[in-house]
């Protein structure tokens, strides 16, 4: 018997692929045959990627970007969608791929199976596909790498299933997509969480739940933003869910200026962990932190975090979606209580939707379904409705779930992106006396981001920012008294606070940090080197204030592309009998310096006069002379 490896299967693959394309274009050069229809324009989601929020968008203080990635769906511009249905069929196959017996993910498969079946049970008792019933093609994702590019290939070409829905593993989905790539076979995912799934750019791989990025997203926004809490250590497996799930946490806890203070792994193979996690747990402790990330399979995570309560650590715990389950619960015992983590759907709510799916489950199986489960009857449900309405044909299937924007399922709202990513609300679970409580999903926000403060009956405080010594020295005396001057003659009550700062790189910061937020400042005024207005603007943008520059320190401050830093106007003038006033006051002429400050403060103060935080930042990038900046005031 001859045996064929996953490179020969590939590469015959590839070949047939290459060589059939290449005959199909002679024949329509020749005229045998009419050209493919074209594909379905493009429309874009209108969404930045992932729908990462502003506030963690890679080098958001340095510009935009020359170029964004995923700029509209995914499309496949190949041949296929002018195929006729086959003819003789009696059953309409999708390939179900998911953990087996023996597997570590065995019982997330079996809850895949279960959610998955009962949706193709309903739709052959509403009429099958025109008549025709569905049927599953079902093959176990095996835990041996590569195993599962067999079981792709046995669907694709042997059973000739018209789509695919799997797996749990990151290791394993990433192959069958691939296979999949090359069988122009779509893959409907419902349980991985791993964020680069769809980044591969694969237009034939989709996912209905939401992946690691999404989780971070909402974990960072409670750990840093809710909670206040800046000392996060991490303790994780070292396996692909493991190392590739923290990846955007890291990543978020740096842009919002709290990188991870320590980060453990454990050897995670075939669901075995350490017998013990005292190293890794005294390691964690001598960071010192103030929170503490757990993130891997279920059971091993609930015992490191046991073992780090055993150890005397107390500090607020959070961790993934695969920790909502009882097997974290169990290996956890009295440690899981106060855990925070992601969930990937809300069991609690009472949409009717959510409620006759569970009803139909449990009669159907003897359990209520879990996240597995209502995500994989999501999926099939797609799958199902996109096989009706676009006939049996790859391409067309393919372009039929490219098509859905919105989705709402029983698992939730699915928010597709451009490349079919699921980017929909995630709410929290709290463990509470050893149950997981659900809070809805926080207001999903992709534009909006903090709140802006509410205008208050006192007076309007102004920081200003100046340096105490050095050449910058007369130019801060000048800016604040041209400054002081523009307070006096607003018609609101203007208080100015100053701080006068000696090097910038080690107090800029942190007097930026205070004038906002200690003395309430709506808004920065700046008369700093190179350096310290660099250092103020991004104090100012991370915590959404409106800052304008007396001095063009830093012309690559131009070229941040942030709204909320205004630059002075070039040949600026200030209003008739500004200099008489300003004489009267001082006793002196002004310099160039007074004028400047009274400039950026009529100007500071014009901006706040039209609302605080994103409404002034939105008011000075209107009225600013720069290209490049954006802003919405909604």
């Amino acid at each position: 018997m001859r045996r064929f490896t996953l490179a020969s299967v590939v590469l015959a693959v590839s070949l047939v692929l290459a060589f059939g394309g290449l005959a199909a274009g002679a024949r329509a050069a020749d005229g045998a045959a009419p050209a493919s229809t074209p594909p379905p324009a493009a429309k874009s989601r209108d969404q930045s990627y992932g729908n990462t929020p502003p506030e963690l968008q890679p080098f958001r203080d340095f510009g935009k970007p020359y170029r964004e990635l995923f700029p509209e769906p995914l499309p496949f511009p190949g041949p296929g969608r002018d195929a006729p249905e086959p003819v003789g069929v009696t059953e309409v196959r999708i390939g179900l791929l998911a953990p087996g017996a023996g597997s570590p993910d065995e019982r997330a498969g079996l809850s895949m199976r279960r959610g998955a079946t009962l949706a193709l049970e309903e739709a052959n008792a509403a009429g099958g596909y025109r008549g025709l019933p569905f049927r599953f093609m079902v093959h176990d994702d095996l835990p041996i790498w590569g195993a599962s590019s067999n079981e792709i290939v046995k669907m694709a070409y042997e059973e000739k299933v018209w789509a695919v829905l799997g797996s749990v593993s990151g290791d394993s989905s990433h192959i069958a997509i691939r296979v999949a790539l090359k069988a122009l076979l779509p893959v409907m995912n419902t349980a991985t969480t791993d964020p680069t799934f769809t980044e591969t750019g694969i237009p034939w791989a989709f996912r209905c739940i939401a992946d690691a990025r999404q989780q971070s997203y909402a974990l960072a926004r409670e750990i840093f933003e809710t909670e206040g809490l800046e000392r996060v250590a991490v303790l994780r497996s070292n396996d692909r869910y493991g190392r590739m799930g923290i990846v955007e946490l890291r990543e978020a806890a740096r842009r919002l200026g709290h990188p991870l203070v320590s980060e453990v792994n454990w050897l995670a193979t075939q669901g075995r962990s350490p017998a013990d996690f005292t190293p890794l747990v005294e390691r964690t402790l001598a960071a010192k932190p103030d929170a503490l990330v757990v993130w891997g399979p279920p059971e091993q995570a609930g015992r490191a975090l046991a073992r780090a309560r055993e150890m005397g650590l107390t500090v607020p715990a959070f961790g993934p979606a695969r920790l909502v389950s009882d097997r974290f619960l169990k290996a956890a015992g009295n440690a899981a209580e106060g855990l925070i983590a992601a969930a990937t759907f809300d069991p609690t709510r009472d949409d009717p939707v959510w409620v006759g799916f569970r009803e139909r489950y449990a009669a159907r199986w003897g359990e209520a379904p879990d996240a597995f489960a209502a995500h994989a009857y999501d999926g099939m449900d797609l799958l199902i409705d996109a096989v009706r309405k676009a006939g049996l044909n790859r391409v067309r299937i393919r372009d039929e779930l490219a098509s859905v924007e919105r989705y709402h399922g029983v698992a939730g709202e699915i928010v597709f992106d451009n490349t079919f990513n699921d980017v929909g609300p995630v709410p929290l679970a709290r463990v509470e006396s050893g149950t997981y409580h659900v809070s809805p999903a926080p207001g999903h926000r992709a534009e909006t981001v903090a709140e802006d403060p509410e205008p208050s009956d006192g007076p309007v405080t102004l920081g200003l920012m100046v340096s105490e010594s050095g050449e910058l020295a007369g130019l801060g005396r000048g800016v604040a008294r041209g400054a002081e001057l523009a307070a006096e003659e607003s018609p609101s009550v203007v208080r100015i606070v100053t701080a006068s700062v000696h090097n910038p790189w080690a107090s800029v910061g942190e007097a930026a940090r205070d004038l906002l937020e200690r003395d309430g400042a709506a808004g920065l005024i700046t008369a700093l080197d190179r350096a310290g207005s660099h250092l103020a603007a991004q104090v100012a943008t991370k915590l959404r204030r409106p800052l304008v520059a007396a001095n063009d320190a830093s012309p690559l401050l131009h070229a941040t592309g942030v709204p909320w830093i205004a630059l002075p106007k070039p040949n600026a003038e200030v209003p008739a009998g500004f200099a008489e006033r300003f004489a009267r006051k001082y006793g002196t002429e002004p310099d160039a310096a007074a004028r400047a400050g009274y400039l950026a403060a009529r100007r500071l103060l014009t901006a706040l006069a039209s609302g605080r935080g994103r409404a002034a930042a939105c008011f000075l990038n209107r009225e600013s002379t720069r290209e490049g900046t954006t802003c919405s005031s909604s």
